[in-house]
């Protein structure tokens, strides 16, 4: 696993000198070959097959292809080690596991069972539209949306954010005083913040 890592960093640092080395060369032939070499995809391709005649270009572009070949191989020598070849010995479970007895056990614990909370019932259907097109004049009980308040108190409540399940249920309350699905979930919402106390 070494001599693979080994290879794909020789590699890469290879590749690496080769680059930078082509991309001097590059520049010192002109600003716009180094810049085309820098920023424009295949340029230094080009710029090596333009420039083959000068020996340390040739030289820098091989270096590139050799480190490019070194990490391949790296990475083709670490890939060929299969799960099946790593060995992984159980662990040893011959020991023996110690309880604590019973007298060692806390006895100041309520042992009253927890109860669950009620259901939650079910959202109501929505009201159906008013016939009536002139728009309703708000009250200040009718500031919340009723079914929007009832979709947040019943989210919060399953997130077990209590207060906020039973403001939300309240200010639904506010819109429909007498909703029995409202009335249900305050008194359902109370009845878990009381528990918890």
């Amino acid at each position: 696993m070494a001599i693979e890592l080994i290879l794909i960093l020789l590699g890469f640092l290879l590749s690496l000198i080769g680059g930078i080395w082509g991309l001097v060369l590059a520049f010192q032939d002109s600003t716009l070959w180094g810049v085309l070499y820098l920023l424009v995809p295949f340029a230094s391709l080009v710029f090596v097959i333009k420039k083959w005649g000068n020996p340390a270009v040739k030289k820098s572009f091989l270096l590139s292809l050799l480190g490019a070949g070194l990490a391949v191989l790296g990475t083709v020598l670490g890939g060929r080690m299969t799960p099946a070849s790593i060995s992984i010995s159980p662990p040893d479970l011959t020991g023996s596991v110690q309880f604590p007895n019973e007298a060692a056990m806390p006895t100041d614990v309520d042992s009253t069972p927890i109860q669950a909370a009620p259901p939650i019932p079910p959202l109501p259907p929505a009201p159906p539209a008013a016939t009536s097109t002139a728009p309703a004049a708000a009250s200040p009980n009718q500031s919340y949306d009723y079914r929007q308040s009832m979709l947040v108190g019943y989210a919060a409540f399953e997130q077990k954010d209590y207060q906020t399940a039973l403001i939300n249920f309240k200010r639904a309350a506010q819109v429909r005083p007498a909703d029995s699905y409202a009335v249900k979930a305050i008194q359902n919402t109370e009845a878990v913040l009381q528990q918890a106390k």
